[in-house]
């Protein structure tokens, strides 16, 4: 159990994850304090609907995510928004999908570019959280003080899953699924 600011959480879990591909938009130098998660989260998915029709019907489609590829401080981040695919459920090929993306950045009236990308299968820390948002920076830093504490490192891209919004519950019901891949700490 991390606790840090009146925040009680439990352990991280380990999960192994297969290579998932996934739609994105990068987003550079962003704010965290004044960030527009909503219209961020609203664009990547009508863009990856514009490209691929069918990822309505698509379960998965409709867990936005929130990728962090660099965390200078809460004043200045890359990240990216995105959605997961499954290339099965689809019944396309990879470079079916990227093909139609690649169309929709060229012809669609888009403000920014998608790209297909992908995490690699391998072993991840996994935190379910339930709470408001702007709990989220203390989560995380639990969550990287239960990393340390069972010794496993950072080893790749983190991310948060949102499985629900504040569209359908209030704050203190907003479920967030921390992801970060991760590696046995070298002694």
């Amino acid at each position: 159990m991390s606790q840090d600011q009146n925040i009680t959480l439990p352990t991280p879990t380990l999960v192994t994850l297969p290579q998932k591909f996934y739609l994105g938009i990068k987003r550079y130098n962003v704010s965290l304090v004044n960030a527009n998660f909503g219209e961020w989260i609203r664009e990547t998915f009508c863009q990856a609907v514009q490209a691929i029709p069918q990822l309505k019907q698509c379960q998965q489609t409709f867990i936005p995510i929130a990728f962090y590829h660099r965390f200078g401080s809460r004043e200045d981040v890359d990240l990216e928004n995105a959605v997961f695919i499954d290339l099965n459920e689809l019944g396309m090929s990879l470079e079916q999908v990227q093909e139609k993306v690649e169309h929709v950045n060229r012809e669609g009236n888009v403000q920014s570019k998608m790209e297909v990308n992908s995490i690699e299968s391998g072993e991840y820390l996994s935190l379910k959280f339930v709470g408001p948002y702007n709990m989220l920076p203390n989560v995380w830093g639990c969550f990287m003080k239960g990393m340390e504490e069972i010794k496993y490192e950072m080893d790749g891209p983190c991310w948060e899953e949102y499985w629900n919004s504040t569209m359908e519950v209030s704050p203190n019901e907003l479920i967030t699924v921390l992801y970060q891949k991760v590696a046995p700490k070298n002694k």
